[in-house]
């Protein structure tokens, strides 16, 4: 238990010190004659103890657990003072304040029975402390009982069997009553120096608790420190406005239950204890089993699961296998109880031994109730794919998963294809409208002194650098195809296409191309004749006189012009072709009519797309500007500024009539979308707490707690990617194996956001969710083409790697910075940090900023940026406007600023502790840690037109490790609104805050384009 402290200026005083006139300190009291020693006994034996007792130190209420005696902090402890064989009266009692400091404590009572002495020393007498405390002091002292409650069950589990393994131990400890598994995992280091403790006190002829096989697995688990020391999570405590103690993360009873399997699971799997199986298991021959049993066969040491779909008359062991996976198979790992199986898209024809081993495996509707000597199944689970989704009744027939092949619809005359263009023989003329970054010259390539830019020499030759060809969204783009005829032959099919061209294959000028969509095509007469097998894929595509900006929609192409591909004119096209296209886009409007709750909600990134669907929508976060940009994005919302945990608390007790009206009941809310803030992840290598209760902690905990509440149609989890792989994946399993064993169906997704349109290289985890009777959404698929080396979304968990687009590539060109801020004014060096409306440099030039500015937008706002420091500015005017320019770039010599200050050369010394300076143009932090740090490639980085935006974090700062954040030709950082755009924040949404907390609100949102793509999927699995 924590120490409590209570917010005060002068030395804490209890409830006796402070209301208690009639009470007396420690050595007033010794002296009455009622506590007087016993005939011939002294004050160092137990004749006195202590009711309705308080414990605290100098600050506030403590517990003794973790009281730092051994620091030399004072200890002291209040109550009724009486002597040990007192009538339960008051009469014989006083009032003691401030007995101690205490100089140590102790407890026994491993004898049987139900009660425990607890016992402490001052430096004048020895005292018993009578249950219960004082009233004020029993939340604090709870942990700490129940903690001792269990140490003394297990010394009398050994003392009576001193034999005892950990599967005997959990077992008759689940006998016993309010014991959890969790609770075990938080006590166990207090348990195992209690152990010792009392070994250090026994007599001679007494058992040795260390040294049975039992004290040495406990022992072992808090050496190994398994299921924490990879793991640690945010630290802090959230503090409220409306109460001063700390506040614990509350959960719901069934959450209770199910952290406690999971926590049961994980250590029964890491000390290999055995679960009982299904006691109806037995072998038998392979000619007696019918079709559909299931079975299992031993192969290196683990089972093999499934079920037989179908024999073969002329064999007497070949079978036709479906695949079932054990559960501690699946990502899920030690989380879930190997009992539960999972069905899978894996079967095959195998050879069976003579005699196998027959299961008896129940379909159930839930885990909730599943118990460990027995098998269940309920999920199918996708290994390629990361998709668990649930079965129903109609698999109890004999049913092979593996065989629903998904098969590509044959092609056929009118439908159009994609054929990469590295990888085909059609020939059309293709401009590349940009130099090749490869090949421009680099500050490196040529002379430099080393004296003037002594750290230049760690930028490696322009041909040694991993840079990036603005050109590759066009070289490695797609021809599209419309199928006129398909000829069939021994060699394989052929198609005749008729094949459009796009800007790239028409306009010369890079101001065309530009302007046009990235999904425009231009119908022409030009034929080829290609392999079928060199077709990518099948894509949509119409005819569209007039359209709308398409940017935040699935996949299409559209035309409205032909392309006389030998005169090089565009005309118009014929009624003969229009009836050949369906003439307007298939995307459904979505109606309003879901009730919407977004947790952790910020400035309301997420619930952009998801807005289009809700009749209602629901918003908590705890930051008051973030609020406040929320209500005034979405004014008919209803926004909560206060801390998640604590409205739950109040819904779970029901403690507050405002809340019980202004949020819905359970089960009235069908979609929770959100994510926790993820700063606990990012910071990867901060592993410094080990505490379990950590876990218990975090705001993970509070969004499954409000899912398990709520339990809604649908969720939404969005997170920092490094999530997956955050201390060994534990942290990961345990969440998603809450999701599973509560009923959702889950996808697991890592998506990049460059891929779906915006300029910018950003990976997040998302996890889909749906009820066990609903249709699972898909997550979007990709639609551009990005990096090749940023563009991957396979992942991987433990050993695992998963593909969940199976593959699919985007096919429209990348966003760059250009196209993403180029129609944004120039600043003036003396209006950087002016917070004034601004005028847009031009009209938009390209379909992202039409998307940006949505046709109604005259004025942008927020077109400034953070004041940086007088330093910091002149370095960024010696960053030069060229590729991959970073502070390895800046020169070594003295100077004066602009307002007055002199900055010295940086000295290159031996010792560089005694070298430390300050205020260089080179900074001396950086170039003292660069070799263990990637020469912090990219710090003061200028930003480059042709690529894209790095991560966008919370703070713009040119020296954090995402520093790449300086204009492209401006000396200053990137502005508010530039930063929204690499977002995909159109420009009518208000931003409310300072300016340092604007670009946090950013930073932390989920960008509103890909959140409308993902709220139209979770539309479609509604229709």
């Amino acid at each position: 238990m924590a120490k409590q402290t209570t917010n005060i200026s002068t030395e804490f005083q209890c409830i006796y010190c402070k209301n208690y006139s009639s009470s007396v300190d420690e050595l007033n009291a010794l002296t009455d004659n009622r506590f007087a020693p016993i005939h011939g006994s002294d004050y160092d034996d137990l004749n006195l103890e202590i009711t309705r007792f308080i414990i605290h130190d100098q600050t506030g209420l403590c517990s003794l657990e973790h009281s730092s005696l051994e620091k030399g902090e004072q200890i002291y402890v209040c109550g009724c003072l009486r002597k040990i064989c007192s009538n339960d009266g008051h009469d014989d009692s006083t009032i003691v304040k401030k007995i101690g400091p205490v100089n140590e404590w102790w407890f026994s009572g491993f004898d049987g029975f139900s009660s425990l002495l607890i016992g402490i020393e001052s430096q004048y007498a020895c005292y018993l402390l009578k249950f219960p405390p004082h009233d004020s002091y029993k939340e604090v002292f709870e942990e700490l009982n129940s903690k001792m409650m269990l140490t003394k069950k297990i010394i009398e589990i050994i003392q009576e069997n001193p034999n005892s393994d950990l599967d005997t131990l959990l077992s008759t400890l689940e006998n016993q009553t309010n014991f959890t598994s969790s609770s075990l995992l938080t006590s166990i280091n207090f348990i195992v120096n209690q152990i010792k403790s009392y070994d250090s006190c026994r007599d001679s002829d007494e058992l040795c608790l260390s040294d049975t096989s039992i004290f040495k697995i406990l022992n072992d688990i808090v050496d190994s420190n398994f299921l924490f020391k990879d793991f640690s999570l945010d630290k802090s405590i959230q503090s409220f406005s409306d109460q001063s103690a700390v506040l614990n993360i509350v959960n719901t009873k069934i959450s209770l239950q199910i952290f406690d399997r999971i926590f049961n699971n994980i250590i029964r799997h890491r000390y290999k204890c055995s679960e009982q199986q299904n006691v109806s298991n037995k072998t038998e021959l392979l000619s007696n089993i019918e079709i559909g049993t299931f079975i299992r066969y031993k192969i290196d040491n683990h089972y093999e699961y499934g079920r037989i779909i179908r024999k073969y008359p002329d064999s007497k062991s070949l079978v036709h296998f479906n695949h079932y996976v054990s559960g501690n198979n699946t990502i899920l790992g030690e989380t879930i109880s190997k009992n539960i199986l999972f069905a899978s898209r894996d079967c095959s024809d195998i050879h069976l031994p003579s005699s196998v081993e027959m299961i008896d495996v129940k379909f159930i509707e839930s885990y909730l109730n599943t118990t460990t000597n027995e098998f269940n199944y309920h999920q199918i689970y996708d290994r390629k794919r990361c998709v668990f989704e649930n079965l129903t009744k109609s698999s109890l027939e004999i049913h092979c998963f593996g065989c629903e092949k998904i098969f590509e619809t044959p092609y056929s005359i009118g439908d159009c294809v994609l054929l990469p263009r590295y990888d085909n023989d059609i020939k059309l003329p293709l401009y590349t409208y940009f130099d090749d970054n490869r090949s421009q010259q680099h500050s490196n390539d040529r002379p430099f002194d080393p004296q003037l830019y002594p750290e230049r020499r760690r930028k490696k030759c322009r041909s040694d650098l991993d840079v990036h060809n603005p050109n590759d969204s066009i070289l490695y783009g797609f021809n599209v195809g419309y199928i006129d005829e398909i000829i069939h032959n021994e060699s394989g099919n052929q198609l005749k296409l008729n094949i459009f061209y796009k800007p790239e294959n028409i306009f010369e000028n890079f101001e065309d191309y530009q302007k046009s969509d990235c999904n425009l095509l231009f119908w022409s007469n030009q034929t080829n004749i290609v392999q079928a097998s060199k077709v990518y894929r099948k894509c949509r595509v119409i005819f569209a006189e007039n359209i709308t900006n398409t940017l935040d929609q699935d996949e299409f192409f559209y035309f409205n012009h032909c392309y006389d591909h030998i005169n090089g004119q565009i005309h118009d096209v014929s009624d003969l072709l229009k009836t050949k296209f369906f003439s307007k886009s298939t995307e459904s409007n979505s109606s309003k009519n879901c009730t919407i709750l977004d947790l952790f909600s910020g400035c309301g990134g997420l619930s952009y797309g998801f807005a289009s669907l809700a009749s209602k929508l629901y918003a908590i976060e705890k930051d008051r500007q973030a609020a406040q940009t929320f209500k005034c994005n979405y004014k008919d919302s209803i926004v909560f500024n206060a801390d998640a945990n604590l409205i739950l608390r109040m819904l779970i007790n029901n403690q507050d009539e405002f809340l019980s009206q202004k949020l819905p009941p359970p089960g009235k809310i069908d979609i929770i979308i959100g994510g926790p803030p993820c700063q606990g992840f990012s910071e990867m290598n901060r592993f410094s707490n080990t505490e379990y209760s950590l876990f218990k902690r975090s705001l993970l905990v509070c969004y499954l707690n409000f899912l398990e509440f709520y339990r809604p149609k649908y969720f939404l989890f969005e997170n920092v990617y490094n999530m997956i792989c955050y201390g060994k994946s534990l942290i990961f399993k345990i969440f998603c194996s809450f999701l599973i064993q509560i009923g959702y169906q889950i996808r697991i997704v890592i998506s990049q956001a460059g891929c779906y349109g915006l300029p910018q290289n950003r990976r997040r985890l998302f996890i889909v969710g749906a009820k066990s009777t609903i249709k699972l959404p898909e997550f979007p698929l990709p639609t551009h083409i990005f990096q090749p080396n940023k563009s991957s979304m396979i992942f991987r968990i433990s050993d695992e790697k998963f593909d969940p687009f199976n593959g699919h590539s985007g096919v429209f060109r990348m966003v760059t910075i250009e196209d993403a801020i180029g129609d944004l004014i120039a600043l003036n060096e003396n209006d950087y940090f002016i917070d004034m409306v601004r005028e847009y440099k031009s009209d938009p030039k390209c379909q992202y900023q039409r998307k940006m500015r949505n046709n109604k937008c005259n004025l942008v706002t927020d077109h400034y940026c953070k004041r940086l420091s007088e330093l910091n500015i002149e370095r960024i005017k010696r960053i030069p406007f060229e590729i991959d320019a970073d502070w390895r770039d800046l020169p070594n010599i003295r100077l004066k600023l602009s307002n007055g200050q002199i900055i010295d050369k940086l000295k290159y010394e031996k010792n560089v502790q005694k070298s430390k300076q300050k205020n260089t143009l080179i900074p001396w932090c950086l170039v003292h840690t660069a070799d263990k740090n990637n020469n912090w490639q990219g710090q003061y980085g200028r930003l480059s037109w042709r690529e894209f935006f790095p991560t966008i974090v919370t703070n713009p700062d040119p020296i954090t490790s995402q520093g790449k954040v300086i204009h492209p030709d401006q000396h200053r950082v990137i502005t508010i609104r530039e930063m929204a755009r690499s977002q995909g924040f159109p420009d009518d949404f208000v931003f409310r805050g300072s300016v340092t907390n604007k670009y946090r609100q950013i930073g932390n949102a989920v960008p509103p384009l890909l959140s409308l793509k993902i709220a139209r999927e979770f539309f479609k699995s509604m229709q």
